[in-house]
């Protein structure tokens, strides 16, 4: 089972259409996966709470146990907020780092895969996350996948570029079996 986890909370986002392409490239080549929404993270979330793992918000530890702990392999797909990460995404990984923070990331692989409307698919963001996925214990798959002017590659609620389509496939092939 991969986790797929989309790095925003933006409601109705291109990052959750590129989600689910990877969703159903990997289901072809035969693969399970899951996909966390950033946006169904609970706003009560943003507490103090969040950093004691006995009064952490539920949610919280269910996300946990189910996409992060249960897991070996990632995929992030992450949009460029001001030239990095959305801060939904840290808010994220430092809330399931509290409980458990061992056994969360450390050894697991994560695939990261940059979205952007300009034309470097989100390259500095996807480094900023590499650096804080490398801090708790995750190593990133050597290549990465940047997408560009995700605006056009994206009509009527479907991501149709046949170019990134091919090369994501084939990137995907060689991380399941990474």
């Amino acid at each position: 089972m991969i986790s797929i986890i989309v790095g925003t909370n933006r409601k109705e986002s291109k990052s959750t259409i590129v989600a689910h392409k990877i969703s159903e490239l990997l289901r072809s080549a035969g693969q399970k996966s899951q996909i966390l929404e950033l946006k169904d993270l609970p706003s009560e979330m943003l507490h103090e709470s969040m950093y004691t793992s006995d009064n952490q918000h539920t949610i919280i530890s269910q996300y946990q146990d189910k996409y992060i702990a249960t897991v070996q392999k990632f995929i992030f797909v992450v949009p460029e907020y001001n030239g990095s990460f959305p801060g939904v995404l840290k808010l994220f990984i430092d809330a399931v780092s509290v409980r458990h923070y061992k056994t969360n990331f450390s050894g697991k692989t994560a695939f990261l895969v940059g979205i952007a409307s300009g034309r470097l698919g989100n390259a500095i963001g996807l480094d900023h996350l590499a650096y804080v996925l490398n801090y708790v214990g995750a190593s990133t798959f050597p290549q990465r996948l940047y997408i560009p002017a995700i605006d056009a590659k994206v009509k009527d609620t479907e991501f149709q570029h046949e170019g990134d389509i091919g090369v994501l496939t084939q990137m995907l092939n060689e991380f399941v079996n990474y």
